[in-house]
């Protein structure tokens, strides 16, 4: 894990764009081709981020990390179970690490389900994929929150934060 992301983050600004996948006939290259974009980290929708606040994220030594809202933040949200929701529920867990990038998964006491047994993916219930990821990008904690749903529909969140003062 990358010793930068230690600290509390304050939300600063997000952006969320939904979409729907190019689909390919090869049902084995069309898998291929959602979990590429699902675990892809792609940055070029950072200058379209807009100011929001009122979430904190506080990530531990021990790869754990907790949530909580500091106001009412405007995000396109996916909870712990999977579902779109409009009143933001923070929810905490562990890190798993790869490369430059660290992927946030729910803690031992929620129930999670995974059936695709990917490390990089927080959620999958066979309607409803997630991939939940973080890096340091500019001195600032940037969040990809890539949705997947019926295989088809696309939802992809970026939450910029900012490093709380001590």
């Amino acid at each position: 894990m990358d010793k930068n992301l230690i600290g509390k983050w304050n939300l600063t600004g997000t952006h969320s764009e939904t979409g729907e996948m190019k689909i390919i006939d090869d049902e084995a290259k069309y898998r291929s081709s959602y979990f590429k974009w699902l675990q892809s980290d792609d940055l070029s929708k950072l200058s379209e981020i807009e100011e929001t606040s009122g979430l904190q994220l506080s990530i531990n030594e021990d790869k754990t990390f907790t949530e909580e809202k500091t106001g009412n933040p405007e995000i396109e949200w996916f909870d712990f179970e999977g579902v779109l929701d409009n009143e933001m529920t923070p929810f905490d867990g562990e890190l798993f690490s790869l490369g430059k990038r660290s992927f946030l998964h729910l803690g031992k006491n929620k129930s999670s389900i995974n059936q695709t047994n990917s490390p990089q993916i927080r959620y999958s219930d066979g309607d409803t994929i997630i991939c939940d990821n973080i890096q340091i990008i500019d001195g600032d904690l940037i969040r990809i929150v890539s949705v997947l749903t019926d295989e088809l529909y696309t939802n992809r969140t970026i939450l910029r934060y900012e490093k709380a003062s001590v």
